[in-house]
């Protein structure tokens, strides 16, 4: 946890990002743990905390998906699109620690999002700090049920 070098990765992804011009200027918190970890700071053990939690959330929301995606597929033998499972399982699974601390926080983004946001829905494009090229799409939706 002394060392920024977990972080080598996603800075060599946000760099290229900028590098194409898909992000104007680097990512402010991996900017932030990762001068936290490189200056052995008293907030590194906090981002670590947070970076774990984070890839626990995101590895049971991915479980969660894998297995509903299984039992869909499997009960109409229908995989149209043509990627094996197991290749879906391993690229969520893999994703890199920064990667899973993003995507979690734009979840936890959601409630401070405006009332009319929340009820009209929107989507958010991330993409990997693991792999230049994978992205995601988060949509929220509004469920209609109090509490949702």
């Amino acid at each position: 946890m002394q060392s920024p070098d977990p972080f080598a990765p996603a800075i060599v992804v946000d760099n290229a990002l900028i590098k194409n011009e898909v992000q104007d200027e680097p990512n402010s918190a991996l900017v932030a743990i990762t001068l936290a970890y490189k200056n052995q700071s008293s907030t590194a053990q906090m981002y670590h905390q947070h970076m774990i939690q984070a890839a626990t959330i995101w590895s049971q929301l991915s479980m969660q998906m894998i297995d509903t995606y299984g039992k869909k597929h499997a009960a109409n033998n229908d995989d149209q699109t043509g990627i094996p499972l197991a290749h879906w399982q391993q690229q969520l699974l893999d994703e890199s620690l920064f990667s899973r601390h993003e995507l979690i926080r734009t979840l936890y983004r959601h409630p401070k999002q405006s009332a009319a946001l929340q009820k009209d829905g929107y989507v958010v494009h991330q993409h990997s700090y693991e792999s230049l090229g994978r992205h995601y799409v988060l949509v929220f939706l509004w469920s209609g049920v109090k509490g949702s």
